[in-house]
């Protein structure tokens, strides 16, 4: 009977883990990693460049995206961020930026392991500053008054990232 009760058991968390396996990676982002900085790309924050090739690059936040922007301005014609506050999809030269809030989807502190097994804290980061993405300056400034940070418009978020 004990036997019976433990594979019982077994089995349940089984299917609940391959249920959870199953249902997380739909929980978060279906676009897949960052192509610059490999981080998980988060629905509130995604960033498109369009190439002059025609490709397109998806980034995990408009900090990534901007990095590509300023260090290869001659490759990229045209770039979208998403609007944090509707998720709608917005020209990235006519959105606001939120730099330095509260809001960091990607970690710059997490523990990483080195190929020989060793453990280190990554201390620099791609996707610093953590800028925002807004659709209005008056949207980014209720955030700005919750969750800390600058306002900023196209040009000056550019400037930061070069900055960093």
């Amino acid at each position: 009977m004990t036997r019976k009760i433990l594979l019982f058991l077994t089995v349940g968390l089984l299917a609940v883990g391959v249920l959870i396996y199953f249902l997380y990676p739909g929980i978060r982002s279906t676009d897949g990693k960052c192509k610059l900085c490999a981080e998980e790309i988060h629905k509130g924050m995604r960033y498109t460049v369009t190439l002059s090739d025609g490709g397109k690059i998806k980034t995990c936040c408009p900090t990534c995206g901007l990095h590509l922007q300023v260090h290869d301005p001659e490759k990229v014609t045209s770039a979208y961020a998403t609007d944090y506050a509707t998720g709608k999809t917005i020209e990235a030269a006519q959105a606001f930026y939120l730099e330095g809030s509260d809001v960091h989807h990607c970690d710059p502190q997490r523990m990483m392991r080195n190929e020989t097994g060793g453990i280190y804290t990554m201390d620099w980061h791609r996707c610093d500053p953590s800028l925002v993405a807004f659709g209005s300056r008056e949207t980014a400034a209720v955030f700005q008054a919750r969750h800390g940070g600058r306002i900023m418009n196209f040009d000056e978020a550019k400037e930061a990232v070069k900055a960093h």
